[in-house]
């Protein structure tokens, strides 16, 4: 196993990851066949990772505009 790998569940069949996919039931993952390894794991959708991404740059900028205003309150 590469180290792309690393953490994730390798399933050697396609129908194997599917069976694993419903169980999860989480409509934002979806099954990819890996070019490392060439078994097939469970990841985001691309949406799923657009989205997460601009939840993270948004709350970022929260923390950040926050952190301002609290240093300008204590100095």
């Amino acid at each position: 196993m590469s180290h792309q790998c690393k953490g994730k569940v390798r399933h050697p069949t396609r129908q194997g990851a599917i069976i694993a996919l419903r169980r999860v039931k989480n409509i934002a993952m979806d099954i990819y066949q890996c070019p490392s390894c060439k078994g097939w794991h469970l990841g985001r959708t691309r949406e799923a990772s657009r989205c997460a991404d601009r939840i993270t740059q948004v709350l970022d900028r929260h923390a950040a505009a926050l952190a301002k205003r609290m240093e300008g309150r204590n100095g």
